[in-house]
């Protein structure tokens, strides 16, 4: 046999041991590892403490989370108490309200809604990025919404269809110090990017931005399903499909 032949085979070989020393490894991963490797995908890349100016101002708009959370500590205390964790949750998870509300109609349900809301619009979410609140206790979420439809427009800030608006929500997944840190407020969720809302917003004119107007305000439209984004009631007869939805609320936006 050749040299030529000698080294290529030495070659394969070794390539043949390294693929299977990397197979073994990856069968061989924990589920730690699994599970940090899975979560730290979409969580967001944060320094301690390093916020833009916007996104303090948006931080002190969840103080309630201190109390929510007491006697829990900070997010920083959490990671500190569990120094083998490479992936670490908190949550909070209020009452769901009354187990039986009384029948209402969408127009006069989702009417009221609108009235306690400076925009009401139809979006996809585009992208999204978290951080932890300058008070350290809990986790918000910036989204950029790309706007389809204006149900109710902003008389102090109008919206354009195709502008994308960022809204701030309470709840997000952080990578910090080599830690993936998950905050979740089950009674407002967060939005997924690529899918499409419907949002009834209040504006934050400091920011230019929004947020929630309420818990109940939120939506997420899946062909012709609507799922309500939060954990908390609706009363019964209000919600039907997406293109009902969507025809109550260009009907009370008149």
């Amino acid at each position: 046999m050749s040299k030529a032949f000698i080294a290529g085979l030495a070659m394969g070989g070794a390539l043949l041991v390294a693929v299977s020393v990397g197979a073994y490894r990856t069968g061989q991963e924990s589920a730690e590892e699994q599970a940090f490797r899975k979560e730290s995908l979409d969580a967001t890349p944060i320094l301690h403490d390093v916020l833009t100016e916007k996104q303090r101002i948006h931080s002190k708009l969840y103080p309630e989370y201190q109390l929510k959370r007491a006697g829990q500590g900070t997010i920083d205390d959490l990671i500190a108490k569990n120094p083998d964790k490479k992936v670490l949750g908190t949550s909070v998870c209020p009452g769901l309200g009354p187990a039986f509300l009384e029948p209402e109609t969408p127009e006069n349900y989702f009417g009221n809604l609108a009235d306690s809301a400076d925009a009401i619009i139809l979006g996809t979410v585009k992208r999204k990025a978290s951080q932890v609140t300058e008070d350290r206790a809990f986790i918000f979420t910036d989204y950029d919404v790309s706007v389809t439809q204006v149900f109710k427009n902003n008389p102090s800030a109008p919206i354009s269809v195709g502008a994308r608006v960022t809204v701030t929500r309470q709840g997000g997944k952080v990578l910090l110090r080599g830690v993936v840190m998950r905050a979740i407020d089950s009674n407002v969720e967060p939005l997924s990017v690529n899918t499409r809302v419907v949002l009834f917003l209040t504006f934050i004119k400091e920011t230019g931005a929004y947020q929630a107007a309420k818990a109940e305000g939120s939506f997420e439209l899946d062909g012709s399903s609507v799922r309500p984004l939060t954990a908390g009631r609706l009363p019964p007869g209000v919600l039907g499909d997406a293109d009902d939805f969507l025809q109550t609320l260009a009907s009370i936006s008149k």
